[in-house]
């Protein structure tokens, strides 16, 4: 079934506070070392950790302050803070959930300082979805087949309805189902209960199954 993994019940939480097919399977085991050795002057440890984790953080942000010049931007400063500040950097969780922590600070402390910027009303794209495959969506539509177009549509039209969400419901399923944190590591980033993660999700879920009733036929 097309986008099961979006649109898939939710179930048990597991011991990381993740649920249904959301488990997580990327979460670097590495995280203490990495940190550790980026304390001690590590530049490839530092260059590591920026090469994986830029291009989401990006994402992340984006999807806040509605800016690709901001996004780049709050991402760089956090790698530059951190690089800069090296010696006195100690993770007290996930290294993962410690980044997305501190872009969204970033990003906040931008939409309040700018609130009344007309930058920060840019017109927003979802970003594009990837196809299993992995190929490029930036290629003619032609060069799919008639399944996958139709999932490509399918896809386009899940992301435009979650950039229609209120603003905290946005953000934490997004952080779930893009970028693959687990419950637990959402309330962490978002500062907010397991339990009003859950609802988020929950209503996430019901609005996309209620708005795509028809594409989902």
């Amino acid at each position: 079934m097309i986008l099961l993994a979006l649109l898939e019940k939710s179930g048990e939480p597991d011991r990381d506070g993740a649920r249904g097919g959301a488990r997580r399977t990327d979460r670097p085991p590495e995280s203490d070392d990495v940190v550790r050795r980026i304390r001690e002057g590590d530049q490839e440890a530092f260059e590591f950790l920026f090469t994986r984790y830029h291009h989401p953080l990006i994402q992340f942000s984006l999807s806040m302050v509605r800016s690709r010049e901001f996004a780049r931007d709050i991402v760089q400063d956090v790698f530059l803070k951190i690089w800069k500040n090296r010696e006195q950097l100690f993770v007290h969780t996930d290294v993962r959930v410690y980044l997305f922590q501190s872009v969204r600070n970033q990003s906040l402390n931008l939409i309040e300082r700018n609130r009344s910027r007309q930058k920060l009303e840019e017109p927003f794209d979802p970003p594009e979805p990837v196809f299993p495959s992995d190929r490029s969506l930036t290629g003619e539509l032609e060069e799919f087949s008639d399944e996958e177009r139709r999932r490509h549509r399918l896809v386009r039209r899940v992301w435009e309805e979650v950039a229609l969400m209120p603003e905290r419901r946005r953000l934490v399923f997004e952080l779930h189902k893009r970028h693959g944190l687990s419950y637990k590591e959402i309330s962490e980033v978002c500062s907010i209960s397991l339990k009003t993660v859950e609802n988020h999700i929950g209503q996430a879920l019901v609005h996309l199954r209620e708005r795509l009733r028809d594409e989902l036929r």
